[in-house]
């Protein structure tokens, strides 16, 4: 329960990360 809860919360931080990213690349480019 605890370990799936964790990468629950890893894989939306990555998701996150990567939208952001992409949000900065579309304002910068």
């Amino acid at each position: 329960m605890f370990f799936s809860l964790s990468v629950s919360i890893v894989l939306q931080a990555l998701l996150a990360t990567l939208s952001f990213l992409l949000s900065v690349g579309v304002a910068a480019g």
